[in-house]
């Protein structure tokens, strides 16, 4: 474990200096050497991994944030027909454009949230079928009836 370097990683620059901080501090006789992160400084740093030779032996593996990230980006494309839409409507994305936001849960702190809302909903309510015959026609109901405008809980 290296000693920690005390910077945002929120650029190519500090990332490089993070990624060769920790090359420094390697000792013995090493072929690579694995790195963990997550999110943007994952991505700034196999993109300098790929250009720079000399880091080419930092092996950065994902952590779980990013895992849940892709995951919880899966999950919206999958379910969102199925009641995801319904569910942003609710919480206050009224325009296309915030619909879109949401549906591609850009923020991924509000995309879990509206996630574990639904998730929880889910099985109370169950999914919105129709059963069409020619004597009749059922609509179960996705949601329970809630005021528009619910205000998601933010921390």
């Amino acid at each position: 474990m290296a000693e920690p370097v005390i910077l945002n990683p929120n650029s190519y620059a500090n990332v490089d200096t993070v990624l060769r901080h920790v090359k420094m501090q390697i000792t013995g006789n090493r072929h690579w050497t694995i790195v963990g992160s997550d999110g943007n400084p994952y991505v700034l740093g196999q993109r300098l991994r790929d250009e720079k030779d000399d880091l080419k032996h930092l092996l950065l593996m994902p952590g779980p944030d990013h895992f849940e990230l892709n995951m919880v980006k899966a999950l919206f494309k999958l379910l969102w027909p199925v009641g995801l839409k319904a569910l942003g409507k609710l919480v206050g994305y009224k325009t296309e454009k915030a619909l879109e936001y949401c549906h591609k849960a850009g923020g991924h702190h509000k995309a879990w949230t509206c996630y574990s809302y639904f998730s929880n909903l889910w099985p109370s309510f169950g999914c919105k079928t129709s059963m069409n015959s020619k004597s009749q026609q059922h609509t179960y109901p996705l949601f329970p009836p809630i005021k528009p405008g619910l205000k998601m809980h933010q921390t």
